[in-house]
C-alpha cells in the first residue's frame, strides 16, 4: 500500500506519483520514506477506500522532481 502525495510530470515527461510506502501493523499504520513511482510501470493498482488525516511525515509540498504537479496534499 502507498500514501499518495503528488501527481505530476517529470522532466522527462514521464507521468508519476510520489508517494510514502505504508504498512499497516497490529493496527497502526507506519509510513516509511516517500518515492517516485512511474505510472508506466505500475502493474494491477487498484484505489481503497482507506484515507490519510494528515500529510506523511517529511513530506514537502511543490516536489523539485517533478516540471508540473498536477495535483498535491
Amino acid at each position: 500500500m502507498v500514501y499518495p502525495c503528488a501527481h505530476g510530470v517529470l522532466s522527462t515527461g514521464n507521468e508519476a506519483l510520489r508517494a510514502h510506502e505504508a504498512t499497516l501493523r497490529d493496527g497502526t499504520l507506519l509510513v516509511g520514506a516517500g518515492k517516485l513511482f512511474l505510472l508506466i510501470d505500475m502493474r494491477d493498482a487498484h484505489l481503497t477506500d482507506d484515507g490519510f488525516e494528515q500529510a506523511p511525515r517529511g513530506y514537502r509540498r511543490d516536489d523539485r522532481g517533478m516540471a508540473r504537479i498536477h495535483c498535491q496534499l
